[in-house]
């Protein structure tokens, strides 16, 4: 569990903004639906991007963009 919230992944969500609270510090990503994937802009920092590559099982990484193939 990266935050203390989650990111739901319902059919029909278009975009939806996540806030993660990890070391005293806030990151944010927004969710994107497209077809069956998700797309996930980060917002912050590389080290929020490490976190929820481990999270999700991310692996390709392009301008802050990843895809999470899952």
């Amino acid at each position: 569990m990266v935050g203390q919230n989650d990111v739901r992944r319902r059919t029909g969500e278009t975009a939806t903004m996540a806030s993660y609270t990890y070391a005293g510090r806030v990151y944010k990503a927004t969710m994107r639906k497209q077809a069956t994937t998700a797309r996930f802009l980060c917002v912050e920092t590389t080290f929020f991007q490490a976190l929820v590559k481990e999270a999700w099982g991310c692996s390709t990484f392009k301008d802050q963009n990843f895809i999470d193939s899952r």
